[in-house]
């Protein structure tokens, strides 16, 4: 998973990850950031489960404050 994500105040902690919404489970794709300069994070290598599957984006922050998630993408490797 690749997410180009910033907050807009320092202090806080934004997290993004990709979410079943199939199983209502999580992969294990979280990203983190604590910068307000958008960037793009790459988290770590994951597997998605076989069959055909619903999945969202999820974001949140951890003080409640706006954060921006301008792109992100699944990147495959064969």
């Amino acid at each position: 998973l690749e997410v180009n994500m910033r907050l807009n105040q320092p202090g806080g902690t934004l997290y993004a990850r990709l979410y079943n919404n199939s199983s209502s489970s999580s992969t294990s794709s979280e990203i983190t950031s604590t910068s307000t300069n958008s960037s793009v994070y790459t988290s770590s290598t994951f597997t998605l489960p076989s069959g055909t599957k619903t999945y969202v984006l999820q974001a949140k922050t951890s003080d409640g404050s706006q954060g921006f998630l301008d792109t992100a993408r699944i990147k495959v490797n064969f």
